[in-house]
């Protein structure tokens, strides 16, 4: 239970940096990587499917891209 609550946490970050923050400091939330998806659902929404709606999916799979290797080079056992 503990551990669902924590990844919850995920989630509601980014939801919340969204809502409430200012458009440049919102990026600071983009650590997250489920910021970038929101965010690019978000301008989806707003401004519809465009330049910037592609760049926040890009930038999304990049930094899941980024953490998916940083976690596979911690587990792996010849480095």
């Amino acid at each position: 239970m503990a551990v669902n609550k924590l990844l919850g946490l995920a989630v509601v970050v980014p939801a919340l940096a969204i809502l409430v923050l200012p458009e440049p400091v919102q990026y600071v939330a983009g650590i997250d990587p489920l910021y970038w998806p929101m965010k690019a659902a978000v301008v989806g929404a707003t401004e519809g499917v465009g330049i910037s709606f592609v760049a926040h999916l890009a930038l999304g799979a990049v930094s899941l891209g980024a953490l998916a290797v940083a976690l596979a080079r911690r587990f792996d056992a010849t480095a």
